[in-house]
């Protein structure tokens, strides 16, 4: 599915609008540079710092397919869509789980 996400970088006020392909983990658009180099920070499978302050996730094989592994990633540098941050995983779930299980949620494009 194909998810359009309005990304604010932390310590700015000017959105960045990329679309994210999570079935092939294309990520496009305007912003799209912006995102890619925070996801190009972690190497698939390594552990990255989420919060609370002092906890870890490791991610996928795949992150940028994962929405908990995008989700992890992309919170570390911009705040993201209130629908995406239900995905952010908890210190305890490994690789890469959603809290929906496999499904992708039917997320409409943001405008």
């Amino acid at each position: 599915m194909i998810h359009e996400l309005r990304l604010i970088p932390r310590g700015g006020d000017r959105s960045l609008v990329v679309t994210w392909d999570d079935m092939t983990g294309a990520i496009r658009g305007d912003g799209a540079e912006h995102a890619v180099a925070a996801i190009e920070r972690y190497a698939p499978r390594e552990t990255i710092p989420i919060e609370p302050e002092g906890s870890g996730y490791t991610l996928s094989a795949e992150p940028s397919r994962s929405l908990a592994d995008m989700v992890a990633i992309l919170h570390n540098s911009f705040r993201v869509p209130d629908w995406l941050m239900a995905y952010y995983p908890t210190p305890d779930q490994d690789d890469g789980d959603c809290p929906a299980g496999d499904e992708l949620p039917e997320t409409p494009l943001e405008h």
